[in-house]
């Protein structure tokens, strides 16, 4: 058995491939497919973050929602101090249950950008590996790229169209 760097075979217009080219592109695409794997996941990441900020937003406002809820019951005014004091505490609880959501939307977001560079970044970096493979076959194996030249002959058209019934 030969060394598999001398091991060929040709590609499509001729060129001959060697074994570190087909491995170099065989390792560009798993880098871009790492890349593509590690971006589902940071997405689903972002997904989970984002569900679990509206759980705990939810879980606040059912807290506050007990504690007006609470305070109605042992207040006998309905004007006044006491109705003034539930407000306020009604729309603190909504605030914090906005910015506990807020939180995590931004964790979420910050996933998704994460998510988007790995995405990029690996889809560079495998096209570079896979380019850089063929750069180096073809480097060793140089080959003419003139294109042949025009030899100024046309050949006669010696076919026959056929004619009959056009669909």
């Amino acid at each position: 058995m030969g060394d598999l760097s001398t091991v060929q075979t040709t590609g499509a217009a001729g060129t001959a491939f060697n074994a570190g080219t087909i491995a170099s592109a065989a390792s560009g695409v798993a880098q871009i497919i790492g890349s593509l794997r590690a971006a589902d996941l940071e997405r689903s990441n972002a997904d989970l973050l984002e569900a679990l900020g509206l759980v705990n937003a939810n879980d606040e406002r059912r807290f506050n929602a007990a504690l007006l809820a609470s305070q109605i019951n042992e207040s006998t005014s309905s004007t006044g101090s006491a109705l003034d004091i539930q407000l306020a505490d009604a729309v603190e609880g909504e605030i914090e249950a906005l910015r506990i959501q807020f939180g995590f939307d931004a964790q979420a977001s910050v996933a998704r950008g994460r998510a988007d560079a790995l995405e990029t970044a690996g889809i560079l970096r495998g096209t570079g590996t896979i380019l850089g493979g063929f750069q180096r076959s073809l480097a060793q194996n140089p080959t003419p790229r003139t294109p042949k030249a025009f030899s100024g002959k046309i050949q006669p058209f010696t076919g026959s169209i056929p004619i009959g019934e056009v669909v």
